[in-house]
């Protein structure tokens, strides 16, 4: 299924801190409500890990020094093209394999989009929704994705709730990760996402 890409992409604020106050992708908006970055092996000085910045996004953006290797506080799911390996829907494992099938010279680590929920009221339902779009838009493209919801009152904060989705930047298959999916996986894919979301149902 080919996705008319016809949304207006606009350079955005970054994304939330994570330790020593670096951060990790530029988001840009990519229509109202909705983010799109592409996170990086490096950006400036800072060095990305995928396990690490997806820790993170688990864990509230407080990250493994609030509560340990690989303890996790949100609500979420794991999404995989069916010929990937089962052992991958535990989203740590899904990371330390894309981690592990990496290279020297890899430079894309994850498409990464924020949904805001601004009605508290319609956390469930979004929630829901949300992670119906998710596993159509990313599963149709040989990708796997990790869907989070954060519910900012959880770490004390007066925010939106917002889900999200970290998607590992190269196709999966029964034998790993393979090929890059581009020109999706590039700040070209904000208005892909935007247009497809917009028209979700």
């Amino acid at each position: 299924m080919k996705i008319k890409a016809n949304a207006q992409t606009r350079m955005g604020k970054w994304t939330a801190p994570v330790p020593a106050g670096k951060k990790p992708l530029v988001m840009l908006d990519a229509g109202p409500e909705v983010g799109w970055g592409v996170l990086r092996r490096k950006l400036a000085k800072h060095t990305n890990d995928l396990r690490q910045y997806t820790h993170q996004k688990l864990t509230h953006g407080r990250g493994p020094d609030y509560l340990g290797d690989w303890q996790v506080d949100a609500m979420h799911c794991v999404f995989l093209p069916e010929q990937a390996p089962a052992d991958l829907l535990d989203a740590r494992r899904l990371v330390e394999r894309y981690e592990a099938d990496s290279f020297d010279a890899i430079k894309d680590l994850a498409c990464v989009v924020k949904i805001a929920i601004p009605d508290p009221a319609d956390v469930v339902k979004q929630w829901k929704r949300i992670r119906r779009f998710a596993e159509y838009q990313f599963v149709q493209r040989d990708m796997a994705c990790i869907a989070i919801l954060h519910q900012p009152w959880r770490s004390g904060v007066k925010a939106d709730a917002h889900v999200h989705l970290i998607a590992p930047a190269r196709e999966l298959g029964r034998d790993g990760f393979g090929a890059f999916v581009r020109p999706f996986a590039t700040d070209a894919g904000a208005a892909e996402i935007y247009t497809a979301w917009s028209n979700w149902r």
